[in-house]
């Protein structure tokens, strides 16, 4: 009995040492296991770390100021770039609320940039001014882009500041060559029309004829006092009848001479006008080569004003068949500007009128009406001009004072954005729209007057 209980004891020896056998395998498995998967871990923590290291290189190497915000407004990683740009370290800008480094006039709001973001999940951009310690302001775009996990989940935004000085500056330059382009076009259309304005001087020649004529009548009226001096003696030698014949003769010739010459006269004042207009062109060409200085405040007859630009762009007109008319205010209505930009505005509307109906199928019934009126209430003088051209389409009637915003083949966009300028820094305004029928544009001017009665 004692024997077969000592075997049961060695059974369950031998199969305790089987199970600790087991076990012991099985825990220096799970070691092995995992003292390996350790060794991974490290590792990419390891390359996880240098990863982050070589992103922040890349990123501190940008010359863009970048700075990553998480969604309760900490700052979790600001480049070097924008800590230059803020002129503070890393270590006062990490863990940071994002409004104590940097605050906006949009914190605190609803445009806010993290709110507006966690909002829409949607990247946006905004253009400042960033001004520095020396008071130089200079061009930003910041772009404001989601920040989101491995699962795809919002957990802050990266706020990248990128400096436009360059970009702004060769806008710029694009824009003046673009103004300076379209003013070469302008003005080759008004030296087409100084041409024709300066045919009118031809007329000059017309003074010895006249000085001429006016001699002729003196010795005609020298002749006629000589023969009512010697009228007894006349009759005696022609008889009544002849010398009232020769009187009435002399009268009607005299009459003759009188008129040619008062014609003469006449057209010596529309040389004079002529002469005029001639000035007003070369002024103009003056400021197309140099658009400098304040504006050259004067008394300006809008009448006037309206009546020198149809002269100079007469014969554009007329070739292309353009009826014009002006309906004016009975009073004599001024206006406080400069003469020679103010004729430019009106000069760039007339041309893009005409060029207007070059698009037009038909070349009949082609009009432009001007109607020049003034408003008691408000003291503005309206200048409507109104054309039954070819109009617009509503896709671009917001764009059409825009700069660099054009139509035509060869235009710059420069005009219609330069008339703005100089009526409202005249205290004006300007619009454009499509008539009821829309086949033609009618164009608002409204400018402060001074009107006077005439007389």
């Amino acid at each position: 009995m004692e024997e077969k209980r000592i075997i049961m004891l060695e059974s369950k020896v031998h199969a305790l040492e089987e199970l600790l056998n087991v076990s012991e395998t099985s825990f220096l498995d799970e070691a092995e296991k995992l003292e390996d998967t350790n060794g991974k871990l490290q590792k990419k923590i390891e390359e996880h770390e240098k990863l982050e290291n070589d992103i922040r290189q890349l990123l501190d190497a940008s010359s863009d100021a970048i700075r990553v915000i998480d969604v309760d407004y900490n700052i979790v990683y600001a480049s070097k770039s924008f800590s230059k740009l803020k002129d503070i370290s890393s270590e006062n800008i990490i863990g940071r609320k994002c409004h104590e480094v940097d605050p906006e006039k949009e914190c605190f709001t609803e445009e806010c940039s993290l709110k507006r973001i966690l909002k829409t999940g949607k990247k946006f951009e905004r253009e400042v001014y960033i001004k520095s310690d020396g008071g130089i302001e200079t061009p930003y775009m910041i772009s404001f882009v989601p920040y989101n996990d491995a699962k795809g989940n919002m957990i802050g935004i990266i706020k990248i500041y990128r400096d436009i000085s360059e970009q702004k500056l060769a806008q710029k330059t694009a824009e003046e060559n673009a103004q300076k382009q379209g003013r070469i076009e302008m003005a080759n259309n008004m030296l087409h029309d100084i041409g024709n304005a300066v045919t009118g001087i031809s007329a000059y020649i017309l003074a010895p004829q006249l000085e001429k004529d006016w001699n002729e009548v003196k010795s005609l009226r020298q002749l006629k006092a000589l023969f009512v001096s010697k009228e007894k003696e006349l009759v005696d030698m022609l008889g009544e009848e002849k010398e009232k014949a020769l009187t009435n003769f002399m009268e009607a010739l005299e009459s003759s001479l009188q008129k040619r010459n008062t014609s003469y006269l006449e057209l010596f004042e529309r040389m004079s006008r002529t002469i005029g207009h001639i000035s007003s062109i070369l002024d103009l060409q003056r400021h197309y080569v140099q658009d400098k200085g304040p504006l050259l405040s004067t008394v300006v007859n809008v009448n006037t004003l309206i009546e020198d630009t149809l002269v100079m762009l007469s014969e554009s007109l007329q070739k292309r068949n353009i009826l014009v008319k002006i309906n004016c205010d009975e009073r004599n209505l001024s206006v406080s500007g400069d003469h020679t930009r103010l004729i430019r505005v009106f000069m760039n509307l007339v041309i893009n009128i005409y060029e207007a109906f070059d698009e037009a199928e038909s070349t009949e019934n082609r009009k432009l009406e001007i109607n020049i009126s003034s408003n008691m209430e408000t003291r503005n003088v309206e200048i409507v001009l109104s054309d039954n051209a070819i109009g617009f389409s509503q896709e671009i009637s917001g764009k059409l004072f825009d700069r660099g915003f054009t139509t035509k083949q060869n235009g710059s966009g420069i005009g219609l954005n330069e008339c703005r300028s100089i009526i409202e820094s005249h205290g004006g305004t300007i619009t454009i729209k499509n008539n009821e029928e829309n086949t033609g544009a009618i164009t608002v001017i409204r400018l402060p007057g001074l009107t006077t009665k005439r007389g």
